[in-house]
C-alpha cells in the first residue's frame, strides 16, 4: 500500500524539487529514461528543507538478453529485470515480446537477471547473476518451474485467531544452498 505522493519533472538545468510534508519520504527517479540504468532510490527524513537529494543515471552501454519460457512454451508479456548484484538498488526491466525474448539494456558490471510476473500454475525462476563487465551478455534464459503440488496450512495468533491477508513465501532449495534462511 502507498500513501501520499509527490510528483514534480526537472527544470532546464535537471534541477527538481517536490513539496512535501514533514516525515519519512522514498523518492526516486524516472525508472524508463532510455539509455539509462535507473538509479538507487533514497529514504530520506524530511523535517526541513531537505537539499543534494541528487540521482546519477549510469549510460546503458550493455545488454542482457534471453528468453522466458513455462511448460515448454516461450511466455510474451512477462516482466524481467536486473539490479546491481552488489545490493546497489539500481536496475532496469523490461517486458518479453511476442517470441518470449527479452532485452535489458545496462551499464558494465554484474548483475541479478530476475522476472518480477507471476504465472498462474508456475512458479518464478531462480535469478541469475550475470557478469557484463566485458560485454553484453545472451542466452541468459529463465524458465518457469510447474507448481505440481501444494503446501497449505494456517497462520494464526497465540490465542488461534486466523491472520488475515499476510504474505506466505516458499523458497525452493534454499536450505541447500544458503546457511540463512530468508528474511520475509
Amino acid at each position: 500500500i502507498y500513501g501520499w505522493y509527490a510528483n514534480v519533472t526537472t527544470d532546464n538545468y535537471g534541477n527538481y524539487t517536490l513539496r512535501v510534508p514533514s516525515g519519512i519520504w522514498w523518492v526516486g527517479a524516472n525508472t524508463s529514461l532510455s539509455g539509462f540504468a535507473t538509479p538507487a532510490s533514497q529514504v530520506i527524513v524530511v523535517s526541513s528543507d531537505v537539499t543534494a537529494i541528487d540521482f546519477d543515471y549510469l549510460a546503458a552501454d550493455r545488454t542482457i538478453s534471453g528468453v522466458v519460457r513455462a511448460g515448454g512454451s516461450t511466455r510474451t508479456g512477462v516482466w524481467v529485470g536486473a539490479n546491481r548484484a552488489d545490493g546497489v538498488t539500481v536496475g532496469t526491466r523490461t517486458s518479453t515480446d511476442a517470441s518470449g525474448a527479452y532485452t535489458l539494456a545496462l551499464p558494465a558490471g554484474i548483475w541479478t537477471v530476475y522476472v518480477s510476473s507471476d504465472l498462474n500454475g508456475y512458479v518464478r525462476p531462480s535469478s541469475q547473476r550475470v557478469d557484463a563487465l566485458d560485454g553484453s551478455v545472451s542466452g541468459v534464459d529463465l524458465t518457469y518451474l510447474t507448481a505440481d503440488a501444494a503446501v497449505s496450512g494456517r497462520l494464526e495468533d497465540e490465542a488461534g485467531r486466523p491472520l488475515v491477508g499476510v504474505a506466505t513465501r516458499a523458497y525452493w532449495n534454499w536450505v541447500a544452498t544458503s546457511p540463512a534462511a530468508p528474511s520475509f
